[in-house]
């Protein structure tokens, strides 16, 4: 099944933390016109790395374009990061061909404003799915 999902383009340009705060990952709208992604493919992240990329997004707070589209696939990722609950405009997850095994509750709290979510989670070892 696919999923579309539209929303007008923005003219406005987004804002990024500071490169050196998110590296290797990088911040663009490149993708998704006029809406701030980050994007961390084949990076070899672990979790502690990715929670330090995503700690230093938040921490740049109101000064940055709020975090909407996330690409994580093809890392080392063994859990969700805890951190996406804390983006409430983001509606894009991809988590592809890492090694995630267990889906604990709670790890995809997406703001009830979104009325659409992408979320790929293909191409890990999926064992468990708690409710």
């Amino acid at each position: 099944m696919v999923l579309l999902l539209s929303s007008a383009a923005s003219s406005q340009s987004i804002t990024c933390p500071p490169s050196t705060s998110i590296s290797p990952c990088y911040c663009t709208d490149v993708f998704s016109p006029g809406q701030a992604s980050l994007y961390c493919v084949n990076q070899d992240l672990d979790d502690v790395k990715m929670s330090q990329i995503l700690d230093a997004y938040l921490a740049a707070g109101v000064s940055v374009s709020p975090l909407e589209v996330l690409y994580l696939d093809r890392n080392q990722l063994t859990r969700v990061p805890t951190q996406i609950a804390l983006f409430p405009k983001i509606f894009y997850v991809n988590l592809d061909h890492n090694n995630i095994r267990q889906l604990v509750s709670g790890s995809f709290n997406f703001s009830p404003q979104i009325s659409s979510i992408r979320l790929y989670l293909g191409y890990n070892q999926l064992t468990s799915i708690e409710a």
